[in-house]
């Protein structure tokens, strides 16, 4: 895999660094992005160096926990259906409708087209897959369905807990102050906690949303979902860009509900990540437990699993993520 300097111009793709044909192979358009990295070898030496003790935690943050959920989304509806007046039999069923965004989630590289410069018209996605695509289902091949297909998320999880190093080092820790963490904080946590990264690692931050999210008001709960709430994240720039890519990654993750400092910058993480590279963001996971499991045990390295949804042109869905030692 090229680094970043050396990722080739791509028409339509704008700025440097574009990933577009990468992983191509001979007559098939790649649609898998970055979980290229993932191979069998990858997996099997993740799981043979990562699970010793046999402790999991789910990485799930509950779906009813995002009381006023952000951007316009919609909070879960649950309907238990009780079995006796309809069939005879006691027993229930249910129905859930819900947001997969509303809780711990993957975006797909489908959730984010290019925005931010020209032709930024042509409103294109991984791999110059047009927004005009949508009309036609058969297209739809870079979202969830195509994770499921290749077998789910599995391989070396790595925590970041810059919320305690930032507690630590005295650092502005407001999840509702749009403070742009530059990758310089973000290597000195990995080295503290001796973690150096491999390619195909799945990378997850702690930046503290969730566990404020839990003891919040009602009245700071609701500037969550206020229109033009600024949020703290990882800072977008180009020294960030060839940070993640360098490091190859094959997907990142946090606890926050953007990732990056939102409002985003031009360009930002959500094209560079999504629309460039392919590579999956996770959101609003459940990293508390997981981080005082991971000090416990003076490891912050894990294997990692998530079966996504499997849905025919899902764009996002629920993480059901475990963290496994």
């Amino acid at each position: 895999v090229p680094d970043f300097d050396s990722l080739k111009h791509v028409e339509g793709a704008g700025y440097k660094g574009c990933a577009w044909g990468v992983f191509d192979r001979p007559g098939q358009k790649d649609e898998l992005g970055t979980l290229n990295l993932i191979t069998p070898a990858l997996v099997a030496r993740a799981a043979k160096e990562e699970i010793i003790d046999g402790d999991r935690l789910s990485l799930d943050w509950g779906l009813e926990k995002l009381q006023f959920p952000a951007f316009g989304r919609k909070l879960p509806e649950h309907k238990l259906i009780d079995l006796v007046p309809l069939l005879d039999f006691c027993g229930h069923d249910e129905q859930i409708s819900f947001s997969p965004q509303t809780g711990s989630h993957w975006n797909t590289p489908l959730h984010v087209a290019l925005q931010s410069w020209e032709p930024q018209r042509s409103k294109q996605y991984y791999n110059g897959l047009r927004h005009d695509d949508f009309k036609a289902r058969n297209e739809l091949n870079h979202g969830i369905r195509n994770v499921h297909k290749q077998g789910g998320i599995c391989g070396r999880g790595v925590l970041l807990d810059w919320a305690a190093w930032a507690e630590k080092h005295g650092k502005e820790r407001d999840p509702l102050l749009r403070r742009r963490i530059p990758v310089t904080e973000l290597e000195a946590v990995a080295k503290a906690q001796n973690v150096v990264f491999r390619a195909g690692d799945i990378l997850c931050i702690r930046l503290g949303f969730t566990a404020w999210y839990n003891d919040a008001s009602q009245t700071d709960r609701k500037r969550v979902a206020a229109e033009g709430t600024e949020f703290l994240g990882i800072e977008a720039n180009e020294e960030s860009f060839r940070w993640h890519w360098n490091n190859h990654f094959a997907a990142v993750a946090t606890d926050s509900l953007t990732y990056e400092a939102w409002p985003p910058s031009t360009p930002n993480l959500h094209e560079y990540l999504l629309a460039m590279w392919g590579s999956m963001i996770g959101k609003l996971w459940d990293l508390e437990e997981l981080a005082n499991l991971c000090a416990k045990k003076k490891r912050w390295t894990f294997f990692l699993a998530s079966a996504p949804l499997n849905v025919d042109s899902g764009i996002t869905s629920p993480a059901n993520v475990l963290a496994l030692f």
